[in-house]
């Protein structure tokens, strides 16, 4: 059986690598999601939307994990990710964290945010909309 912070880990992972309706089931009504423009700072209703237009990651590696437990039903997680999308020959490198809230019994997240580490990939500090040809 996996410990809460596993499963906060295993949730987090499903967040880059899981489209809009698992965007949709595991974010609270009143979440907010900062991106690198051009998606910017967006509700929940217009994050969903965003994941579901954009090509899914294919993979992600998260390093220099922390965990702080900000009150017995609110935790953030903190770390650097690199994720990859299939098709792209780049590497898109954040520095990301996530809080966690729950309630009734039920963790879902209600606050994401992502910079861009430019000086690991290189980037021009935007990221495009990439859509299926």
């Amino acid at each position: 059986m996996l410990t809460l912070e596993e499963s906060l880990w295993d949730m987090e992972q499903k967040f880059w690598l899981e489209g809009g309706d698992f965007h949709a089931r595991n974010l609270t009504d009143d979440a907010v999601v900062l991106l690198p423009q051009p998606a910017g700072v967006l509700a929940r209703d217009a994050a969903v939307a965003w994941v579901r237009e954009t090509l899914p990651w294919t993979g992600v590696r998260f390093g220099g994990r922390r965990v702080l437990r900000l009150h017995d039903r609110i935790i953030l997680l903190a770390y650097n990710a690199s994720a990859h999308r299939r098709k792209e020959l780049t590497t898109y490198r954040v520095l990301a964290s996530s809080v966690y809230v729950n309630r009734d019994g039920e963790w879902r997240r209600t606050f994401h945010q992502q910079t861009l580490d430019e000086v690991l990939s290189g980037s021009t500090g935007r990221f495009e909309l990439l859509k299926e040809p």
